[in-house]
């Protein structure tokens, strides 16, 4: 694997545990920043998986879709990540696009742990794949 994409893969890790953490920082005070930090989180997890592949979009849409075509429907990531990767993706648009909305603080803590469990389970799935390319 070739450097430059490695450090792209990093930095978009270390963007995923930053958003993370934002969102963390910012709950409960702003429901629809978590909920935006929160989908942020996830999607520079799944940018940094497809650039294992060699794919790359700044189109969100586009990374959804290429992030479940690739690893949930090849059950190389359990579904429940994509799934709720897909209803980030839905959150974060009405956080952020719509007027009106609001979000039920419990329903945000939640948020908050699968998120945590997205961001670690893909950031160690592309570890483990750095790994293994770097020994093969």
């Amino acid at each position: 694997m070739n450097e430059e994409i490695l450090t792209y893969i990093r930095y978009r890790l270390e963007k995923a545990q930053d958003a993370l953490k934002t969102a963390k920082v910012i709950f409960p005070m702003t429901l629809d920043g978590t909920v935006s930090r929160l989908y942020y989180a996830c999607f520079y997890c799944a940018i940094a998986a497809l650039l294992l592949e060699n794919k790359s979009t700044r189109r969100h849409a586009t990374v959804c879709r290429l992030f479940n075509d690739t690893f949930i429907a090849t059950g190389t990531i359990p579904r429940e990540m994509g799934k709720f990767f897909t209803k980030m993706f839905e959150q974060r648009n009405r956080a952020d696009y719509e007027d009106l909305v609001s979000f039920q603080e419990s329903d945000v803590k939640k948020w908050i742990e699968t998120t945590e469990q997205f961001v670690q389970q893909v950031s160690d799935f592309v570890k483990h794949q750095i790994k293994e390319k770097e020994i093969g």
